[in-house]
C-alpha cells in the first residue's frame, strides 16, 4: 500500500488515524501545529474529505513521518472506541434538585459533549 492508496480510502484511513492520534495522547490542535498545518484543514483530514490529492500526500508524507508508520501500518490501524470508565453509587441525593442545579448539570453535560466532540 502505497499513500495514493491511503487517499483512495481516505474515509476509512481517517477513522483509523483518529484512532492513532487518540491512543498517543495527541489532540487537534497539538498534532496540527506538530504537522505544521491549521486544525481546520487538519479536520479535512481527520473528516477524509480532502480533494487534492497533491495536498492529500504531502500531509500524509508528513503525518506518516512524525508518527514513525508506513502506509501499511496506519491501514492495518483496528479502529477502536475511546475508553470511558464510569463510577455508579448507591449515594443518591435524596431531594430532588433545584432548577440552579439542573441547569448547572445541563451545561456541564453541554460542556462534556463539546469537549467529546474536539478530542481525538
Amino acid at each position: 500500500m502505497n499513500i495514493h492508496d491511503l487517499f483512495i480510502h481516505q474515509q476509512d484511513v481517517a477513522e483509523k488515524l483518529k484512532t492513532v492520534l487518540r491512543d498517543r495522547g495527541y489532540t487537534k490542535v497539538s498534532f496540527s501545529k506538530k504537522l505544521g498545518i491549521t486544525r481546520p484543514t487538519l479536520d479535512t483530514i481527520l473528516n477524509g474529505k480532502c480533494s487534492s490529492t497533491t495536498k492529500y500526500n504531502s500531509y500524509f508524507k508528513k503525518i506518516l513521518d512524525i508518527l514513525s508508520l508506513s502506509p501499511d501500518a496506519l491501514y492495518s490501524t483496528r479502529i477502536t472506541s475511546p475508553m470511558v470508565s464510569a463510577v455508579y453509587s448507591s449515594n443518591d441525593p435524596v431531594e430532588t434538585p433545584s432548577e440552579k442545579e439542573k441547569k448547572q448539570c445541563d451545561l456541564l453535560e453541554n460542556l462534556l459533549s463539546l469537549a467529546s466532540t474536539y478530542c481525538v
